[in-house]
């Protein structure tokens, strides 16, 4: 059942001359939510449904909060209502996660309702540790519940996904409407673990590494000279062309290369290269070694 308030908008206080008080339609929803056994309805967004009261007055929200208060006992009903947080200008929100304080205007929200929550959308950086594509970002948010009066600030995220879904062809998807003929789309969140997306991106890193690796180990054994060995500038000249990196920044990532130890299975043996460097001066020669181990049974 749904309502975009277009046509019968939802004012559940005023505040005139004599301060702010509940309008006729508190008992209206009431009556409506008992006849039509509704047990849970989405309020979208808070600053809509009150008339000239300044969300910055305690004392003025806290009315419109009591008529909301009166509709959720009145009708025994769940009431989710939605409130927009303060602007921030950054790129990555997630630190207002599980906030309350970044609800934007008094306090007196808070402090009526029972529990809390934010949707925040994926910031670079979760989007990066995902592996999520930096145009696919906005896709995602987290929802992390905050302290209330009736629950604790939660641990960890939920993250959600929006995908489009067509709900063409499904008769009862809207009361009283037949959407056989008609071809609707809709955004829908669905539940992503997100935890499961880290882990997966920072396995495919570790593999790019290890990959990136063996090619520029295999590259620079390749360049070596039947003698099994050259200086690391000799072999840096002739590995360019793979790294695609300048003469110094290629002697780096070989001498990088060495420095961890790095060994690589190539048949049944086992590839190594080591360095030397031959005197002490500082612009002495640096030789460069491959070693063959084979590899017992």
């Amino acid at each position: 059942m749904f309502s975009s308030g277009l046509d019968h908008k939802l004012v559940l206080a005023t505040k005139g001359r004599d301060g702010v008080a509940k309008t006729a339609a508190v008992a209206e929803m009431i009556e409506f939510i008992k006849a039509e056994e509704v047990v849970y309805i989405a309020i979208d967004p808070f600053v809509s449904i009150h008339r000239g009261v300044s969300e910055n007055a305690n004392e003025e929200v806290e009315q419109v909060m009591d008529a909301v208060r009166d509709i959720a006992h009145g009708a025994n009903v769940a009431i989710d209502l939605i409130h927009h947080t303060v602007k921030d200008r950054g790129d990555d929100l997630e630190h207002l996660a599980g906030n309350l304080a970044v609800a934007r205007g008094a306090g007196a929200i808070g402090g009526a309702v029972r529990g809390v929550y934010t949707v925040i959308p994926m910031g670079p950086k979760s989007a990066e540790a995902a592996g999520i594509e930096e145009e696919k970002r906005g896709n995602y948010v987290r929802l992390d519940v905050g302290s209330g009066n009736l629950t604790g600030k939660s641990e960890k995220p939920i993250w959600f996904e929006h995908t489009e879904t067509d709900i063409s062809g499904k008769k009862d998807s809207v009361k009283g409407a037949d959407l056989t003929d008609v071809g609707w789309r809709v955004s829908m969140p669905v539940l992503v673990d997100v935890d499961a997306l880290r882990g997966n991106a920072a396995q495919a890193k570790r593999d790019a590494e290890l990959d990136a690796k063996i090619n520029l180990a295999s590259a620079t054994a390749l360049a070596m000279p039947q003698t099994g060995q050259s200086t690391i500038g000799a072999l840096a000249i002739k590995v360019m062309s793979h790294t695609g990196l300048k003469e110094r920044a290629t002697e780096d990532k070989i001498k990088e290369l060495i420095g961890s130890g790095f060994t690589w299975p190539v048949g049944r043996q086992v590839w190594k290269l080591t360095q030397d460097k031959q005197g002490r001066h500082k612009s002495a020669p640096v030789i460069v070694k491959l070693t063959r181990e084979d590899v017992s049974q």
